[in-house]
């Protein structure tokens, strides 16, 4: 009973599994990014990876040779009969960058003309075909190459290369590669860098591939990533104390390849000083001709003078030293 139990459950899980779709292949950018690119793995003699499918009224066969342009094995389709329709290989889609350009080729021996087909998924999940390139047929074996750039919004991506009328090709060797990535660069282009800043100060970068720039002040975080051009922030200098302060900017790649440049500035800000009556007090009545008039300032190092007014009038001169009384 228990046996039975265990095949049932086996049974199960492989239903299930063949349920499931085929995940997108992730491989670094600048390498193959098909997987089993030269169809040389292959579970129960069909190659790993790739899927030979047909659309509209046709006779088509879909072979896995032993022989090939390099190594032990290459994809065939002959198509005998048609009435409409296409028949290709396609390889599993693999994740790429958006606004990027890709690289593909193969190798074909082809008794009939065919095409080659971009199909790009976006995040939404809708597929559409970017390109199509078409090719001659050749009896021996050649190279196709093209060149595409990614939309903005793309998430996926596979190559047919198909034919649509009665005849065979043979493919070997495939290859889709992302150029290697570059990093980004970025100079800080105001303020200069040692120069002294005031109030409010336009902070901005100026960079080459680069899609954010994150700015930085004191090792901070300044507001959150731009991702926008140009690359720029305001910031309050009058935030942070007076003195040496650094400000840096990092900037982002599309393939999260990073940057950061700094520069050192002083802040010097004028603050206006405080002041309050200590004699005599508020309200209080006053008499003769020696009353004592008196302040408390709240930052004597930046005190020039304090200038006393009598019913808005002048009162003496300005008094430019310390305590700043006046009899």
């Amino acid at each position: 009973m228990l046996r039975k139990i265990a095949v049932c459950l086996t049974a199960i899980l492989v239903i299930l599994a063949s349920l499931i779709p085929a995940m997108p292949t992730v491989l670094a950018a600048g390498t193959n990014l098909i997987d089993n690119p030269s169809v040389e793995l292959n579970t129960n003699n069909y190659p790993n990876g790739w899927l030979g499918t047909k659309t509209g009224t046709n006779t088509t066969s879909f072979n896995y040779l032993s022989s090939g342009r390099t190594g032990n094995h290459s994809l065939q389709i002959q198509m005998t009969r048609r009435t409409s329709g296409q028949a290709e290989w396609k390889f599993n889609p693999v994740t790429i960058n958006p606004s990027t350009t890709y690289n593909y080729s193969d190798w074909y021996q082809s008794s009939v003309p065919s095409k080659i087909a971009v199909l790009v998924t976006n995040r939404s999940g809708r597929t559409t075909t970017l390109t199509t390139v078409n090719m001659g047929a050749s009896s021996a074996w050649q190279q196709s190459n093209l060149s595409f750039k990614t939309p903005s919004n793309a998430a996926s991506v596979t190559v047919h290369h198909y034919i649509n009328s009665v005849g065979q090709i043979t493919l070997d060797d495939f290859d889709l590669e992302a150029p290697t990535p570059v990093a980004p660069s970025i100079s800080i282009s105001a303020p200069i860098n040692n120069t002294t800043v005031s109030d409010v100060q336009a902070i901005s970068a100026t960079t080459a591939n680069a899609v954010g720039v994150q700015f930085k002040i004191d090792g901070t975080n300044f507001g959150l990533e731009d991702t926008s051009q140009p690359f720029s922030i305001s910031w309050d200098t009058k935030s942070v104390v007076n003195g040496s302060h650094t400000i840096s900017a990092t900037a982002r790649s599309v393939n999260s390849l990073t940057s950061t440049a700094s520069i050192s500035v002083t802040v010097s800000n004028v603050t206006a000083p405080s002041i309050s009556f200590s004699s005599p007090t508020n309200g209080s009545t006053v008499s003769g001709t020696s009353q004592i008039i008196s302040v408390n300032v709240g930052d004597t190092l930046g005190i020039a003078g304090v200038q006393y007014k009598l019913d808005n009038t002048n009162l003496g001169n300005e008094v430019t030293t310390a305590p700043y009384s006046l009899t």
